[in-house]
């Protein structure tokens, strides 16, 4: 066990200046990328209502048919601006090297494989800039988000600290500060992503439920418009439908809580760890795993 006086010592992580500005540039592209998803249905959806509606002429002009047309080109370069800049790259990319440099910091920091505390601190500091460099190539061409006040340290004043700890220390840091950090934050994220996945499905039902009844009335001569309700109900199902597939709440929802249960099964034996090497092979295999639930994550949106 952690005595008080251990457990107060123990430093908050701090993570490498590349993660800040790797995070920072994946939050980017996934704004920039949603956004454009968001827009074009928005576009699609007011077209097909300016479609059904009549508002008229200008001389030859009908002008529903103009507004129509013209809310279905700004759909149509919504879709060129995505196609060109492509910050789903700059999201999938920026993401993959932030989460590999967190990953990277942690094995570092509490001694875990491939540096473990028989290296010496320049070898181990080497090895590490190596790994970095590594990962910096594979960006590629992706330029990366400059943050404020990252500071410039790849290698942390907090992260060298950690190191120096005692085992119980460092396990200590571990477990609170990266496995049950994790953990809540991929249950928060199950939880988050289940409830999205009910309102949309939700909506869904009441737009398919509307063209339903629309449609029966109309066909018992009951309800008569001049405008074509029956599209417009299709292309927001539709819409809806496409939303749904972007955001995948329901593969998200599922894998996150199936990593939280793996990440509250890896803390039940992190005491058990009882020496430097023991602790070097478990850290190096956890932090494998969460990486395996980030792969996956990734290989889902390349899809």
């Amino acid at each position: 066990m952690v005595s008080p006086a251990e457990t107060t010592a123990v430093p908050l992580m701090t993570y490498p200046v590349l993660h800040h500005e790797a995070d920072a540039t994946s939050l980017w592209g996934q704004r920039a990328h949603l956004r454009n998803i968001r827009m074009e249905l928005i576009f699609l959806i007011a077209g097909a209502i300016a479609g059904a509606v009549s508002l008229g002429t200008v001389g030859a002009v009908d002008l529903a048919g103009l507004l129509a047309g013209l809310f279905f080109l700004a759909a149509l370069t919504m879709r060129h601006v995505a196609s060109t800049q492509r910050p789903e790259a700059r999201w999938y990319q920026g993401r993959a090297a932030a989460e590999s440099v967190k990953t990277l910091a942690w094995r570092y920091a509490v001694g875990g494989d491939p540096f473990g505390l028989v290296l010496s601190k320049s070898e181990v500091d080497r090895l590490f800039i190596a790994r970095l460099s590594d990962i910096l190539g594979d960006l590629g061409d992706v330029m990366l988000t400059m943050v404020k006040g990252s500071g410039s340290a790849q290698i942390t004043a907090e992260m060298r600290t950690m190191r120096e700890l005692g085992l119980e220390a460092r396990k200590h840091a571990y477990a609170s500060q990266r496995i049950e950090d994790q953990r809540r934050w991929y249950a928060a994220k199950a939880a988050h992503n289940t409830r999205r996945l009910r309102i949309w499905l939700t909506v869904t039902l009441a737009l398919e439920v509307a063209g339903v009844g629309t449609g029966l009335l109309k066909a018992v001569r009951l309800f008569e418009t001049q405008g074509d309700l029956l599209g417009i109900f299709a292309t927001m199902v539709a819409a809806a439908t496409a939303w749904i597939q972007t955001k995948q709440y329901g593969t998200l929802a599922t894998s996150y809580s199936v990593a939280a249960q793996e990440l509250a099964s890896v803390a039940a034996l992190i005491e058990h760890q009882a020496t430097d090497e023991e602790w070097e092979r478990f850290v190096g295999s956890s932090e494998a795993a969460i990486s395996r639930e980030h792969t996956l994550w990734r290989a889902s949106k390349a899809k």
